[in-house]
């Protein structure tokens, strides 16, 4: 847990610098010890946004999570990205031959 975070975030760091100080990052998470290992693999490379609270762990449902912004939001469901299937295996009912897709 965290990883795809830490990667969205490291790629405003390296790549778009001066948007990255005014990054506001936000976990969800509905387990309070994924969130904490989420917490912990974020603050190991983006304490400064931690600190300046522009980076917020929420242990909330996704289903219960009410927010509003009078700007644009981004928003990521990288649990339902992870969870997608890597790889399809198909079977031919007929001549029982079994493909890859």
């Amino acid at each position: 847990m965290g990883g795809n975070s830490v990667a969205f975030l490291d790629y405003f760091k390296h790549l778009y610098f001066p948007l990255y100080g005014s990054v506001r990052y936000s976990c969800l998470d509905i387990s309070n010890y994924l969130l904490e290992k989420c917490k912990s693999q974020i603050e190991s490379d983006h304490l400064t946004l931690v600190r300046k609270g522009q980076i917020k762990f929420k242990n909330d449902d996704i289903s219960e999570y009410k927010t509003s912004h009078s700007e644009p939001v981004l928003f990521v469901l990288f649990e339902i990205l992870d969870n997608l299937p890597h790889d399809k295996i198909l079977i031919d009912t007929e001549s029982n031959l079994i493909f890859e897709g």
